[in-house]
């Protein structure tokens, strides 16, 4: 069984859900959750906050709070580097900026600064960024705002930063005037489970890319035996180890199968007094 990949949602009240003690509080999380159960894929919400009605509901989404600022402390730029120490996430759902806008103190690159912290914590780790929803009444600021987080996310993708973007003003298919909005800022149920169904493809994504390949680190040979030092295993996840004499072309063979107990494993085969030379490779038996 492969270890869950940790998924930290990372923002504002749009995050952490509007409206305690309601289906609300809930936010896109639970839909989103149980979106990728539905569909086999084994997750955990991590985060030093719990909100909604559902059992795994940590996250670090903060009401009121900005994406970076001169003197407020509320701000996520001053606590991220806490926050994924105390809770490591591969995946990370980026969705910051309103309350920014609301005073008039956006600025795409205090996101860019908080991906760098996110990135220094976890150089493995997949950023999947929104471009916000936008307001019951619309605020053309938002759009501007939004245009400069694409802007900003395409040049750092194109410097080779694992960061996917998804358009939640327009791509989740909020109707801003109807009931997809509970108030001025926060989506009901209906505009919820809208975001969750804009961001599901995203995560997705950033899962496959999250899944490492089990690795050989090391090799040694002594007398009549040979051992691998093998490395970024699932535990409790069958190994295959192949072996080909030549790589022009290969011929790989299976050398034995095992199921490791541990993130790291000794496996150990015989060598055969007719081989000159032999190429090794580590395959996943599912």
């Amino acid at each position: 069984m492969a270890s869950p990949i940790r998924i930290m949602p990372l923002g504002d009240s749009i995050t952490r859900g509007y409206g305690a003690g309601i289906s609300n509080e809930s936010s896109f999380r639970k839909t989103l959750r149980q979106l990728l159960a539905d569909d086999g894929y084994g997750i955990d919400f991590v985060g030093s906050q719990t909100s909604g009605f559902f059992a795994d509901n940590q996250h670090e989404g903060r009401n009121g709070w900005y994406a970076g600022h001169d003197t407020a402390t509320n701000n996520v730029l001053d606590h991220i580097a806490d926050w994924m120490a105390a809770t490591p996430a591969d995946i990370v759902l980026v969705h910051l900026g309103t309350n920014d806008i609301l005073h008039n103190d956006e600025d795409a690159n205090e996101v860019s600064d908080i991906m760098d912290v996110i990135f220094v914590a976890n150089p493995d780790a997949t950023v999947v960024l929104a471009l916000i929803i936008n307001a019951q009444a619309c605020r053309p600021e938002i759009t501007t705002y939004n245009s400069n987080l694409n802007a900003m996310a395409i040049a750092r993708i194109a410097s080779g930063d694992d960061i996917i973007v998804v358009d939640m003003e327009n791509g989740a298919g909020i109707d801003y005037s109807s009931g997809d909005m509970a108030d001025g800022l926060h989506p009901s149920p209906i505009g919820y489970d809208k975001m969750a169904t804009n961001w599901y493809p995203a995560v997705v994504q950033a899962i496959s890319q999250q899944r490492v390949q089990p690795a050989i680190e090391s090799l040694s040979i002594a007398g009549a035996s040979i051992s691998l030092q093998l490395g970024r295993l699932e535990p409790g996840s069958p190994i295959v180890v192949e072996r080909t004499d030549s790589l022009t072309p290969p011929a790989w063979t299976n050398a034995g199968t095992f199921t490791p107990s541990a993130v790291a494993a000794n496996w150990t085969g015989m060598l055969q007094t007719n081989w000159s030379q032999g190429f090794y490779r580590l395959a996943t038996d599912n």
